[in-house]
């Protein structure tokens, strides 16, 4: 099955949300965000999603212990996953800075 971009990062996105739909299970957020998908497709953009989040989370950590810069940070998730975009590797950079921060 072949994932679109533009669908991974809006999986992606709904993943990095906080508020009260932080609570809520991922596949039915991704389904409202994309009404046409199967619930196959989704369930595949939430197990990239969660790969690429786990990913990018460790990379912080990394770059929180001044192991790696922000510049090695994003070349080591895009090649992994290419299909990030620049406002999702910003988001996943901050949020898994504050991750890192906060233990």
């Amino acid at each position: 099955m072949t994932l679109e971009p533009a669908d991974l990062n809006t999986a992606y996105d709904e993943l990095m949300t906080w508020g009260p739909r932080l609570g809520m299970p991922l596949i039915p957020r991704i389904q409202e965000r994309l009404p046409t998908i199967s619930l196959e497709y989704a369930q595949a953009l939430e197990k990239e999603a969660q790969a690429a989040q786990h990913l990018a989370n460790n990379l912080c950590e990394k770059a929180f212990a001044n192991e790696l810069t922000q510049k090695q940070v994003k070349t080591m998730l895009l090649e992994k996953f290419s299909w990030i975009d620049e406002t999702n590797f910003t988001h996943a950079y901050n949020q898994g800075g504050y991750y890192a921060w906060h233990g």
